[in-house]
């Protein structure tokens, strides 16, 4: 097998990859206005505030997989192979979703009543609930962006919101701004990048705002194991924060919270090239050695850096905790240490889902989720009394690497897939392992240089990653 990527046509393959550097460079800048938010945000509230901020987004994360029922990637599917139906497929799931948030949050807001969640802050997490649960409609007219290829769309008005949600926080900590301020001001940012998207859709679709009940029954259908995966993978991606909420303090779950912003930032890599590659592994899929060539391809350029991003993260997650957070945040970078590697399963389950759609083999997903949630809860109800932070710390990556991999390995329609993705990922653990056990006893810039070079070095030689494919990417990415 070539080690360059050899898509249908030239033309495609480009696009293909464009659109990856597009999104990996418009993901990189958010990133970066994200993570200067961030910074103001924890120092403008302090760890008590910020870990009662970060309780209300993680608990609403409980219920943000039913607005969509986890349509999303089923609607890209659908009306990327039925292109004469694309306006009554978006027209009627948003038409679908308006209901559905409605009644998420209700039932948020009552549940959180049921649990005493939020007492003396139920108009601020109807505020929160309002951002994360009802502009959900908005946010589905995108996914024409992505059927079209055209995620500059979604990248531009991402940069230009966390742009204004920079800006708002910095007037607010000049002003001493407190929690409902800082809310609120999230919520304008979401619904002014929503409404824009909403309005520049309207320009490659014309949405039929017909109630089709054939076309929702066949969303519901084709999407309801999605259903129960992204309900399990909210609970077993959020309930550490809402079980540190109640069973700990809100100091501890601030600290948490702001090493858990940190690891998640990097899910932009997978996300970046997973959403380009959805619509190429669809078409593909009934193509088992062309499926499995693209499949291999998306583990390898994945993994390969995702071991990597690791170990800089490993190295520098003292001071990075310090410089960004200051001296108060340092039980932040022990855990950072720690959780940075549980990314290495959502790298590797990234993949595996966006296949297993293409596949329409969604049930498996399901499965995979809902016993890496019955675990993560387990783990978090015998780990957090006890070790607190950290204990939510082992029980995320516990978890995460059963529900992305190890549970697919005894499913037979899986096997084949899982395999694949390990048999791409055993050479740079490998090389990995005695570069984690130096980076843990690394002191000084000079070591940690020579350590991620190392791992560098050592993925060229074994041709893990070669040179070529730092060329094509190049080429492709900035040519014309």
């Amino acid at each position: 097998m070539k080690d360059l990527i050899s898509l249908e046509s030239a033309d495609l393959k480009k696009t293909v990859f464009q659109n990856t550097a597009v999104t990996l460079v418009g993901r990189a800048i958010t990133l970066l206005l994200g993570l200067g938010a961030s910074v103001l945000l924890v120092r403008t509230l302090g760890r008590e505030q910020y870990g009662q901020y970060a309780s209300f987004y993680a608990y609403l994360a409980l219920f943000c997989w039913l607005p969509s029922l986890g349509m999303e990637q089923v609607i890209v599917r659908e009306s990327s192979i039925q292109t004469e139906k694309e306006g009554s497929i978006f027209g009627t799931s948003v038409l679908l979703s308006v209901g559905l948030s409605i009644g998420a949050t209700l039932i948020a807001l009552l549940s959180s009543i049921f649990w005493h969640y939020a007492d003396g802050y139920e108009i601020l997490l109807f505020v929160a609930a309002l951002d994360t649960l009802l502009l959900t409609p908005l946010r589905l007219t995108a996914l024409i962006f992505h059927t079209r290829l055209k995620h500059g769309y979604i990248i531009t008005a991402s940069i230009a919101r966390q742009t204004l949600w920079l800006f708002a926080i910095i007037i607010a900590s000049l002003h001493d701004a407190n929690l409902p301020i800082i809310i609120w001001a999230h919520f304008f940012c979401s619904l002014l990048e929503f409404s824009t998207l909403f309005f520049f859709a309207r320009k490659f679709v014309s949405f039929n705002w017909r109630w089709n009940t054939t076309i929702a029954r066949d969303l519901l259908k084709k999407s309801w194991p999605l259903v129960l995966s992204a309900a399990s993978f909210a609970i077993y991606n959020r309930i550490d924060q809402t079980m540190l909420h109640k069973l700990r303090t809100n100091q501890e779950l601030g600290f948490y919270a702001t090493a858990v912003n940190i690891t998640e930032a990097f899910v932009i890599l997978p996300l970046a090239l997973m959403t380009a590659m959805l619509p190429i592994l669809s078409k593909s899929a009934l193509q088992t050695e062309r499926f499995e060539h693209y499949t291999a391809l998306c583990f390898r350029y994945v993994m390969v850096p995702g071991f990597w991003i690791c170990l800089l993260v490993t190295l520098i997650s003292k001071p990075l905790i310090f410089i960004l957070y200051g001296a108060e945040f340092e039980p932040s970078a022990e855990v950072l240490q720690l959780l940075i590697w549980s990314e290495l399963a959502v790298f590797f389950g990234s993949v595996m889902t966006h296949a297993l759609i293409a596949k329409e083999l969604q049930m498996y997903s399901f499965i995979s989720m809902l016993l890496g949630a019955l675990v993560n809860i387990f783990l978090n109800f015998l780990l957090i009394p006890r070790w607190g932070i950290f204990g939510a710390t082992w029980a995320t990556i516990v978890s995460h690497t059963l529900a992305a991999s190890l549970i697919f390995l005894f499913l037979s329609p899986t096997r084949r897939l899982v395999l694949v993705g390990i048999k791409v990922s055993l050479v740079p653990f490998g090389i990995a392992i005695p570069c984690v056990a130096f980076a843990w006893s690394a002191h000084g810039y000079p070591s940690m240089a020579l350590i991620l070079i190392s791992y560098a070095v050592g993925t060229l030689l074994l041709k893990s990653w070669s040179l070529n494919d730092i060329r094509f990417i190049r080429n492709i990415c900035f040519r014309n």
